[in-house]
């Protein structure tokens, strides 16, 4: 199974300045590789979104992706876009890799194809209304088994402002529930606020939605509350959503909850038992939680 994955990229400096065009081709597709130079656009397209996708799934599904085949450990692409008006806007990727447990993103870049100049390193860019850029991404994959990437999917969108200014997000673990507070400073067309949460920090799911103010520039204060927080640990993040449904993902907290309800130990076969012999036994808490455990004395 291939791990999938969305991230940030992390910029640096390669020190390419003057180095011209290679262009790699395979069976599936053609790659323009810019190292720096020459107003060439690439064949590839980099497609404007909506808001900030939340995971590869709605990228590929959407289109957003391009095939590497066969996969590679070392890949590095340009895709090309027109910009329809001036904007700030942000440029980013997700990708899927085959076998592979590091992924870096070594170096990403922008060119103004309409005025021959490089525009800047990052993911973060100030661009003009009618001219064409071009924007290249370089990466690689490591692993002991590492295939490499099996596809990417560049997108970017218009970076405007964050509709909340959260100031505070905090959990806090009591006898049958986590409870939930944070404080925005300031709203701007804030629709809910989305409690996801995760016992390892890897797969959120929501747990809990509230209904924002919409338009602010005082201190409000919010509550929830996770009535089935899992056994130990729980990491909690906090998502707006705009009336426009754009998706912003704010701070995230952790907290212990040691499970001090009441439960009831049943065996597999649904009779009530102990923890006390060995063999596979079923937990199930006051407040709705089952949990299984094995027991070896």
């Amino acid at each position: 199974m291939k791990p999938l994955a969305l991230v940030m990229l992390i910029i640096s400096s390669l020190g390419l300045e003057g180095q011209e065009y290679i262009r790699i081709e395979d069976s599936l597709i053609v790659n323009t590789s810019r190292l720096n130079s020459d107003c060439d656009t690439s064949v590839l397209q980099l497609n404007e979104i909506a808001f900030v996708p939340n995971s590869y799934e709605y990228l590929n599904t959407n289109n957003y992706c391009y095939t590497i085949f066969p996969a590679c450990t070392s890949i590095t692409y340009s895709f090309t876009f027109t910009s329809l008006a001036d904007n700030i806007i942000y440029i980013n990727s997700g990708y899927s890799v085959l076998s592979c447990t590091n992924v870096n993103f070594l170096y990403s870049g922008l060119y103004d194809n309409t005025t021959c100049q490089f525009i800047d390193e990052g993911y973060s860019f100030e661009i003009l209304e009618g001219h064409t850029y071009t924007w290249t991404l370089n990466a690689e994959a490591s692993g002991r088994f590492c295939q490499g990437f099996s596809a990417i999917c560049p997108y970017w969108f218009i970076d405007t402002p964050l509709a909340v200014e959260l100031i505070s997000f905090k959990a806090e673990a009591y006898d049958s529930y986590v409870e939930l507070e944070w404080t925005t400073a300031s709203e701007t067309n804030s629709h809910y606020f989305v409690i996801e949460k995760s016992s390892d920090y890897g797969q959120f799911t929501e747990c809990n939605r509230i209904k924002a103010y919409g338009n602010s520039n005082y201190i409000i204060n919010y509550s929830a509350k996770d009535d089935k927080p899992f056994e130990n640990a729980n990491y909690y993040r906090i998502v707006e959503y705009d009336f426009n449904g754009k998706r912003t993902e704010h701070s995230t907290v952790y907290v212990y909850y040691p499970y001090k309800v009441n439960y009831k130990v049943y065996n597999v076969m649904g009779l009530p038992t102990d923890l006390n012999s060995n063999g596979i036994k079923i937990l199930k808490y006051d407040n709705g939680n089952t949990i299984k455990k094995v027991i070896i004395n």
